[in-house]
């Protein structure tokens, strides 16, 4: 697999933009993206070159470079260019002008995150049942790393021997949350989001968690110090998590109103 992957998202709708670049970041954290709106498409296809391209055929209406145009710029610059198109009408009329200019990819909103990050894995050479899998797999690692934050806190300072002082305990359990942070946000973001309130409250338990351990750890600097980085890590994680609920049920309307 190439060290990056150029990916190029035509998009117009702000909701949209967000809602696919969330999925392309959950499943290709190796990439470079770009997302721009119509107008602006043919400019950066002119100074670079992309793998990928997925542009929303709806929103190119007649103020805009029509998509024809902008796909057969595509084709002319790489022809082994895998163009992704959505689209809300997929009656034959509007599909036989995107198949006459060699799109073979088109997909029907409301899309899945994996009914677009499928023909990409395949692109580049990744089975998406084999990163379906590496996906729970990742998840597991997830329980676990929640698991062992939860062991090391219960831990006292004066069980733990004097080899290991409460600042470095401290500066592990940042380091096996941020890992968990970074597993987590992978996860949610691939395939579907589920139990985002699940999420929420158990990081409302750590921060409950994370707080408890100032009892123990007495006045000293460097350990204050790491534990309210840590606190504030947890705490711009809990924003995060009701922002994106708010997002995902935001998303989920916008697709009922697609759907209907």
């Amino acid at each position: 697999m190439a060290e990056t992957f150029d990916i190029l998202l035509i998009e117009d709708d702000p909701l949209e933009n967000m809602a696919i670049s969330s999925i392309l970041e959950g499943g290709f954290v190796h990439l470079i993206k770009y997302s721009v709106n119509s107008e602006l498409a043919t400019d950066e296809l002119s100074h670079q070159r992309f793998d990928v391209v997925i542009v929303d055929i709806d929103t190119l209406n007649e103020d805009r470079p029509p998509h024809r145009e902008i796909i057969e710029q595509l084709k002319q610059q790489n022809p082994h260019c895998l163009i992704i198109a959505l689209t809300s009408d997929v009656s034959p009329e509007a599909v036989k002008p995107l198949l006459e200019i060699d799109v073979r990819k088109i997909i029907n909103k409301p899309y899945s995150a994996a009914e677009i990050l499928d023909p990409i894995h395949q692109r580049i050479g990744v089975d998406f049942e084999d990163f379906q899998q590496q996906v729970n797999y990742e998840h597991r690692i997830i329980d676990k790393k929640v698991t062992e934050i939860k062991e090391l806190i219960a831990i006292k300072p004066e069980e733990d021997g004097a080899h290991q002082t409460f600042s470095q305990k401290i500066k592990q359990l940042s380091k096996l949350i941020s890992d968990h942070f970074l597993l987590e946000e992978r996860h949610m973001t691939l395939y579907s989001y589920p139990d985002l309130d699940l999420h929420q409250d158990q990081h409302s338990s750590l921060l409950d968690d994370i707080n408890m351990l100032l009892d123990v750890s007495g006045n000293n600097k460097d350990v204050v110090d790491e534990h309210l980085d840590l606190v504030d890590k947890i705490q711009i994680k809990l924003n995060h998590d009701q922002n994106f609920i708010e997002f995902v049920s935001h998303l989920s309307h916008m697709n009922n109103v697609y759907a209907t």
